[in-house]
C-alpha cells in the first residue's frame, strides 16, 4: 500500500468512505420513512372519503419531539403550508394563528399529536368503505 503520509492510505480511506456511505444510507432511509409517516398522517382520515372530504386541511400542534423528528421547519403547520405554498417556514406559526382567527377555520382539523393520530387511525381499521370494496 502506498503511504501518503500522516497515516493516510487508500485502503483506510476506502473503508472509511464505505462506512460513511452505509451510515448516510441509513439516515436517508430513516428520513424517508419519517417523511412518509408525516405525509400519511397529514393527508389521511379514519373514515370514509365522503365524510373526510369535509375537513381535508389538517394541522398538528405536536410536541417538541415530534416536531424535531417528524415535522422539522414548522411542517406541522400543514394547512398554512397548503394555503400559502411560497410562505417561508419561519412564518408558518404566524400564518397558523391568522387562520385560527379567521372565518376559514371552520373546515380545518387541528390534531394534537402525530402518534396519537396513528393510534386513532389504527383503532378505526378496517374502514367500512374499504372493506366493502375488497369483497
Amino acid at each position: 500500500m502506498i503511504d501518503l503520509g500522516r497515516g493516510f492510505s487508500p485502503a483506510r480511506f476506502s473503508s472509511l468512505s464505505r462506512l460513511l456511505m452505509f451510515a448516510s444510507d441509513g439516515l436517508l432511509c430513516q428520513m424517508h420513512n419519517r417523511d412518509n409517516f408525516r405525509s400519511f398522517a397529514e393527508h389521511s382520515h379514519p373514515e370514509e372519503d365522503q365524510a373526510a372530504d369535509r375537513h381535508r386541511l389538517i394541522t398538528y400542534a405536536s410536541n417538541p419531539l415530534e416536531r424535531m423528528l417528524l415535522a422539522p421547519m414548522n411542517m406541522n403547520y400543514h394547512t398554512a403550508h397548503h394555503l400559502w405554498p411560497s410562505i417561508p417556514y419561519y412564518n408558518l406559526p404566524e400564518a397558523d394563528q391568522e387562520i385560527r382567527q379567521g372565518a376559514e377555520a371552520t373546515g380545518i382539523e387541528w390534531r394534537g399529536s402525530y402518534f396519537a393520530y396513528l393510534f386513532r387511525y389504527w383503532s378505526a381499521l378496517p374502514i367500512s368503505e374499504c372493506a366493502r370494496r375488497s369483497v
